[in-house]
């Protein structure tokens, strides 16, 4: 409330109650219509992959992320994105429920979090394969953990950049992540630029 205050003396309590409820509902709408869209596309392109979905999208609409007033006086409230919670112990349940039904597992991660159940699928004489995306500019490159690279059977990695800039279909992307994809685009394309050339 205080910082709602800051901005607009006069907001109340329940003014700022109504905001967030409001903020909460459009967030939530927007999530289930973007996963939707996402995972309906992706499944009808790739019929032989099954998708599924674990863990939760945490969001707290009360505590105050950013408010402004636009020029016809009505109040932009935005609360705070915490992101996915619980995906790492979901991907293990799931790998290790469906572990009668595959020789190969792929994983597409490079967390730590994913040392238990790999190690577990080696002793059940399964074999993992491991895809990590290299966050980063060279020389300044994050593979993430290395004991994980370590213990799979095979190691694959692929550039940020490259995966994001060459080898997206743009077309199947909801208009806001795009955005967010695009601005990690500059980012990276901007420190890209600025590198230091390497001299002899």
């Amino acid at each position: 409330l205080g910082q709602c205050r800051a901005i607009c003396p006069w907001i109340t309590r329940e003014a700022v109650r109504k905001l967030a409820a409001e903020w909460y509902i459009n967030e939530r709408g927007y999530f289930e219509i973007a996963r939707e869209k996402v995972y309906r596309h992706i499944q009808s392109e790739y019929n032989f992959i099954q998708f599924n979905y674990v863990g939760e999208y945490v969001v707290k609409p009360l505590e105050v992320y950013k408010i402004d007033v636009d020029p016809e006086g009505c109040f932009i409230y935005q609360g705070r994105k915490e992101g996915e919670k619980g995906v790492d112990v979901g991907i293990t349940v799931d790998m290790i429920a469906k572990m009668p039904n595959y020789d190969v597992a792929i994983l597409v991660s490079g967390d730590a979090d994913f040392i238990p159940v790999a190690c577990h699928l080696k002793d059940n004489l399964k074999y993992v394969y491991q895809f990590s995306i290299a966050q980063g500019i060279p020389p300044n490159v994050t593979y993430l953990s290395p004991f994980l690279k370590d213990l799979v059977d095979i190691y694959q990695h692929c550039d940020e950049l490259e995966l994001l800039g060459d080898c997206l279909n743009r077309y199947s992307v909801p208009s806001d992540i795009l955005r967010a994809i695009d601005k990690r685009l500059a980012g990276l394309r901007s420190l890209t630029s600025t590198k230091p050339i390497p001299t002899s």
